[in-house]
């Protein structure tokens, strides 16, 4: 059971950092890295289909796609992350809240009881849930953007997704799909054209183990409740909040077990 949630967490942490696009088979190849676990094999096709869509639209789904750009100095974003996973065992089932936040080198992630904060040169993952803290140096900022408005022409056709658009009133949904992709099947963008806003980001991604096998792919759905060009770090805790001068726990951390990591 453990092993599952820990694959979860990678799913929930890569959602919000990616907004999960194309990430299925980049974190298969990033989980079963070095464990020993062998690559499931993925159907292949001789001939691909030929993806066809609109350039118009890919430009507009490209436009939206900056509001979770990471290359921004500064933004913020957050709200909740459900996953569902109907074919695993215990039906896993998680609804989580998010924020990400970033200035420059400082930035603060929080996902559930879990949090990064990287300041002042120190970078901590608190696991408020093991009462454990992972310090080391901190490291620049790392986009993980796989889908941008950047590249998403490319990945239209490496990936061999078609490309459609939904209308509902004031809401346009950007559809990605492709029942045969091994790690992504469906990614879907819906906007608020009045309020100029992303509101929630759905996708389908297969099971590592079994890729094949359409009932053990897992839902992910991110809901986006607040989305900016503005760092916010306010009622967060900093690195100076956990740490004293000579490097030891203080406050409501003080309890807490520190690995220091080089």
């Amino acid at each position: 059971m453990e092993s599952k949630k820990t694959f979860f967490k990678v799913v929930l942490i890569a959602s919000v950092l990616v907004g999960i696009t194309l990430a299925g088979w980049s974190m298969r190849n990033r989980i079963t890295a070095g464990t020993g676990i062998k690559q499931p094999k993925v159907a292949r096709v001789d001939k691909p289909r030929q993806s066809k869509y609109d350039s118009l639209t890919v430009k507009e789904f490209s436009t939206w796609l900056r509001q979770i750009d990471q290359d921004r100095d500064k933004f913020t974003i957050g709200g909740t992350i459900k996953v569902d996973a109907p074919g695993d065992t215990g039906q896993i089932k998680m609804v989580l809240p998010f924020k990400l936040t970033r200035s420059g080198r400082q930035f603060f992630y929080r996902i559930g009881d879990e949090m990064v904060i990287s300041d002042h040169g120190v970078n901590l993952n608190v696991m408020n849930d093991k009462k454990k803290i992972f310090a080391g140096p901190q490291k620049p900022f790392q986009n993980m953007n796989l889908l941008s408005n950047n590249n998403l022409q490319m990945l239209l056709q490496q990936e061999d997704y078609e490309l459609s658009i939904k209308v509902a009133g004031k809401f346009r949904t950007f559809i990605l799909n492709n029942d045969r992709h091994p790690g992504c099947k469906r990614y879907a963008m819906e906007v608020d054209t009045e309020r100029g806003k992303i509101v929630k980001i759905s996708t389908t991604l297969t099971s590592p183990q079994e890729p094949l096998n359409s009932k053990k792919d897992r839902y992910v759905e991110v809901l986006f409740l607040n989305s900016s060009d503005k760092a916010d770090f306010t009622g967060e805790p900093q690195t100076t909040d956990v740490l004293n001068a000579g490097g030891l726990l203080k406050g409501v951390y003080k309890d807490y077990t520190l690995i220091k990591l080089n």
